[in-house]
């Protein structure tokens, strides 16, 4: 078996993050979340994966070599120019040695529903493309799809525009394709999945069908996203804490601490994430916040829904939204 990791955007809406960092390459639970979605590719046997990568290529290749450390085979194709989702696809597929039907995940989406079952539904069904859906209550992020229900799938409906919620089923990101379709990709230019490819299968009368499951899902595309995956990795109160020196253990609570981290006398933390190489003066207190590698926070400092990027130094209480350092939505936490 073999999978298309698309890892190859800009990653924008995880400024400041993602402009030292490929936004695939951000520690979920100290590990990258492209190793997330790696291992549980190997888990249901998939043994040869095309990273399909653009923005800080060099960055995955660096970490990840050939593969063989999870027991896969890695392969690396770099886009000059960025080239939307099915484009993307279409270009790593050349990539591809077997005529069987193909993975395609998307790098910053976390899912726990079954890998298996969406394979089997795909087999039984005889499908074109079989995609992941998730039941929402709330469809306005993201736009709809509509399935009959037998879960065939006959229309994908822009996000709509409405003052309440409008409950239904979305596209969770994670595809099946069969060899054919891709094929079918124009090549050499920008295309998307969503919006070009996914209409015309529908026009041809090409079966495409959704496994449907509603489990654990998590679009990590804004920092608030982010840092609620990082929280949800968390059991009860417990913290994960890499190689830190903490003064004040005791104070650490519901966060994740990188490594290479010095956090000073009585500083608390809670609900953060701490990425690598931070220091923390004494007497500072941090909630709600993401700070980014090698962050300097002097002693006496508060910080509440902040995301700082990296090699930053900080102080006082406040801080102006800027390139470097955005807020975050508690409220959404």
């Amino acid at each position: 078996m073999e999978a298309i990791l698309l890892v190859g955007g800009l990653g924008t809406r995880l400024h400041p993050l993602t402009l030292t960092t490929a936004k695939p390459m951000l520690p979920l639970g100290n590990t990258p979340i492209t190793e997330h979605q790696l291992r549980r590719a190997a888990s249901i046997g998939i043994k040869r994966v095309v990273l399909s990568t653009s923005y800080l290529s060099d960055s995955f290749r660096t970490y990840f070599e050939d593969g063989s450390r999870w027991g896969l085979q890695l392969i690396y194709a770099i886009e000059d120019e960025p080239l939307g989702t099915a484009g993307a696809i279409r270009h790593a597929a050349r990539y591809l040695e077997s005529h069987a039907p193909v993975f395609i995940f998307n790098g910053d989406v976390i899912s726990h529903h079954s890998l298996t079952r969406q394979l089997e539904l795909h087999t039984e069904r005889e499908a074109d493309v079989t995609l992941h859906l998730l039941p929402v209550n709330d469809v306005r992020p993201y736009g709809k799809v509509s399935i009959t229900s037998d879960l065939r799938i006959t229309e994908f409906v822009e996000k709509p525009q409405s003052q309440t919620a409008v409950e239904g089923v979305i596209n969770a990101g994670c595809y099946i394709f069969n060899p054919q379709v891709i094929e079918d990709i124009p090549e050499g230019r920008p295309v998307s999945v969503e919006r070009e490819i996914f209409p015309k299968l529908l026009l041809q009368d090409r079966t495409l069908v959704g496994h449907l499951e509603d489990s654990y899902w998590l679009d990590l595309g804004t920092p608030t996203r982010y840092l609620k995956a990082n929280l949800d990795l968390l059991k009860s109160k417990q913290s994960q804490i890499g190689e830190a020196t903490i003064s004040s253990p005791e104070l650490i609570e519901h966060s994740v601490i990188g490594f290479n981290v010095t956090i000073g006398a009585n500083v608390s933390i809670s609900n953060s994430l701490i990425l690598d190489g931070v220091n923390i003066g004494e007497n500072s207190h941090i909630s709600h916040t993401i700070l980014g590698n090698n962050v300097n926070v002097h002693p006496n400092t508060r910080l509440a829904g902040v995301v700082a990027g990296d090699n930053l130094t900080l102080s006082g209480q406040t801080f102006p939204q800027s390139d470097s350092i955005c807020a975050i939505a508690t409220s959404e936490l």
